[in-house]
């Protein structure tokens, strides 16, 4: 499975420009993506990945490569525990 895919596909649906989206880009700074859109797309990520995403966690994550990595992780312990 893509993440990155999956990820820019839930932000556009977020209606975020991803034009702008590089591993760098911060979600805050430069996405102007505050607390409650970093809920709806944790629940978006939820609702097309088989993970349950700690909002809290994902809500400390500064730019979209670190999500993306979040993202990889929890898909590879999931993974592992399967």
């Amino acid at each position: 499975m893509n993440i990155r895919a999956e990820l820019l596909h839930v932000m556009q649906d977020l209606h975020i420009d991803i034009s702008k989206v590089t591993p760098t880009t911060r979600l805050k700074d430069d996405l102007d993506m505050d607390s409650t859109e970093i809920v709806e797309m944790a629940v978006a990520l939820e609702k097309r990945l088989p993970l349950t995403i700690d909002d809290a966690a994902l809500g400390k994550l500064q730019t979209f490569s670190d999500v993306e990595q979040f993202l990889q992780a929890l898909m590879d312990k999931q993974v592992a525990v399967s």
